[in-house]
């Protein structure tokens, strides 16, 4: 799967997307309106996901996704297609729209942890990977099993 994603450079009024691809430990993870760090010339920049599709235009060195910032939809449909009307009749990046709309205690870099809350009812893969902890800090070792993470949040063993 492939993301078209509006990237955050101030330097200048870039309003176009650019197609990433979306690695699948992070398939379930990323929606329309995630904010995520995508490779962007030599830095490595904040991106707003606006499209996903199947298959992308382009064939060659598509580069991937390398971190997602939100592990739920913290942005709705909606309010992404509010972002891209007032981008074009402001005429003003589409990014910086995007970015009225995210919530500004979600704007800061914030690390995320799973809390465990019960080690007994906790999937094996899961117990060994913690190793013990009540805190674990999500990398990317964790968002390989982030189907078996999301199974036990919703029985209540783990909170993000």
């Amino acid at each position: 799967m492939f993301a078209k994603v509006v990237v955050d450079i101030k330097a200048s009024n870039l309003n176009e997307t650019f197609d990433y691809l979306i690695p699948q430990e992070l398939e379930d993870l990323i929606f329309i309106g995630s904010r995520v760090i995508v490779s962007f010339g030599f830095n490595d920049v904040l991106g707003y996901v606006v499209k996903i599709e199947e298959d992308s235009e382009y064939k060659d060195n598509i580069k991937p996704i390398k971190e997602v910032l939100d592990y739920e939809k913290e942005l709705t449909d909606e309010q992404v297609e509010l972002a891209k009307y007032l981008s074009t009749s402001l005429h003003a990046p589409l990014v910086n729209t995007l970015d009225l709309m995210m919530p500004a205690f979600l704007k800061s870099k914030q690390r995320k942890y799973l809390y465990i809350n019960d080690y007994q009812k906790l999937h094996p893969t899961l117990a060994m990977l913690f190793k013990g902890k009540k805190k674990v800090l999500i990398d990317q070792e964790i968002l390989q099993h982030f189907s078996l993470v999301k199974k036990e949040v919703a029985q209540g063993n783990i909170q993000i």
